[in-house]
């Protein structure tokens, strides 16, 4: 999105030369963009790795917890949770960046500034913006027959997904006569692999024995090009370390710690541990600080006579609710990175959308 973006940017520029872009319009819709796609990770097991920590130890360490942590039974907590904190962040960003100016502009005859100064959107240059970005979409070629592959790909990809064993109905995996069926991990690399075999173009009237398979849709050296490993390569250690934490009787040592925890009501609980989760994550790696905390707050459930399920998966939703520094997520470093916005600016704003969307989780 931060591409898009800065597009948008430069086509104002180009066309109000000696012009400047409002701060307040370059910071907010900046900030705009980690104040979405942070919540907005919560609503499927796929959006966030935290998500598929979560999911990866609370299937290892209970294997006989039956239906299992899957793509569609996330889904019926994460998408109503991650909605209403998006509905909120949107409401917050508006009145905090721009004071509701689209409100003034419809209602005070298209007013330019409100009393605090700060510009609207009918002063960015919205038509000229309008006309580039549909003179470039009208450029676009049509689509190719590896772009249409590669989007019905990843939609027949979600579909398996969710209805692998969504839980309200039988999936097709609960067709499977032993208890070792495919995970959703095998879905993704059955679809994945495919993308390495059917050939990058398909001319029509051609037979498939004409068809050139020596040119996949994606070639490995393309694919080592842009997997990003440093991810992969944190999940798995993650995943390592908890696993280490709770075999050496770390995470153990840590919930008798806290087992004075028990004598509270369950939904303070819950509260402290969203609240705790939440800004710790804001100095380090939300992916980090879900495999530290998961295996704790397990043990500690067990300890207080809690379902796991409770304090793991809003842990889990706290750690990607991170605004503040750069540090807590990758969509905050990428929008900081490309120098728009200030420190002090990511803090001012993102405390208030940290409270807000903690207290959502706890609610929800």
């Amino acid at each position: 999105m931060m591409p898009v973006l800065e597009a948008i940017f430069s086509i104002f520029e180009q066309s109000h030369p000696g012009e400047n872009i409002p701060v307040n319009i370059v910071k907010g819709l900046t900030l705009a963009i980690p104040a979405a796609a942070n919540p907005g990770g919560t609503a499927t097991i796929s959006g966030t790795p935290p998500n598929l920590v979560c999911s990866d130890i609370l299937n290892e360490t209970y294997e006989c917890y039956e239906p299992r942590l899957t793509f569609a039974n996330w889904i019926i907590i994460g998408l109503p949770t991650a909605s209403v904190m998006l509905i909120l962040n949107y409401l917050w960003m508006n009145s905090y960046w721009f004071g509701f100016s689209w409100i003034t502009d419809i209602f005070c005859c298209g007013k330019k500034e409100d009393e605090k100064g700060r510009q609207s959107y009918s002063s960015f240059g919205t038509e000229d913006i309008q006309k580039v970005v549909v003179n470039q979409y009208n450029a676009l070629p049509p689509m190719k027959w590896d772009e249409y592959f590669v989007v019905g790909n990843l939609i027949c990809m979600v579909i398996m997904w969710f209805f692998k064993s969504p839980g309200f109905i039988q999936g097709w995996a609960d067709f499977y006569p032993d208890k070792n069926k495919p995970s959703d991990s095998t879905v993704a690399i059955f679809f994945a692999v495919l993308l390495f075999i059917i050939p990058r173009k398909w001319p029509r009237n051609t037979s498939i024995s004409e068809l050139n398979w020596k040119e996949p849709i994606i070639t490995w050296s393309e694919f080592q090009s842009y997997c990003p490993w440093g991810t992969i390569i944190l999940i798995g250690s993650g995943i390592a370390l908890s696993k280490a934490s709770d075999v050496s009787g770390f995470s153990d040592w840590v919930a008798e710690l806290l087992d004075g925890l028990g004598a509270l009501p369950d939904d303070l609980i819950l509260f402290i541990v969203v609240i705790t989760v939440g800004f710790l994550t804001e100095i380090t790696s939300n992916t980090a600080c879900a495999n530290i905390f998961i295996p704790i707050l397990l043990a500690l459930a067990e300890k207080i006579d809690q379902n796991p399920l409770f304090l793991a998966v809003g842990a889990t939703f706290a750690t990607s609710l991170a605004f503040m520094l750069p540090v807590a997520t990758g969509a905050n470093a990428i929008c900081f990175s490309y120098g728009r916005i200030k420190m002090v600016d990511m803090m001012k704003c993102g405390i208030f959308l940290n409270v807000i969307d903690m207290l959502v989780v706890a609610l929800m």
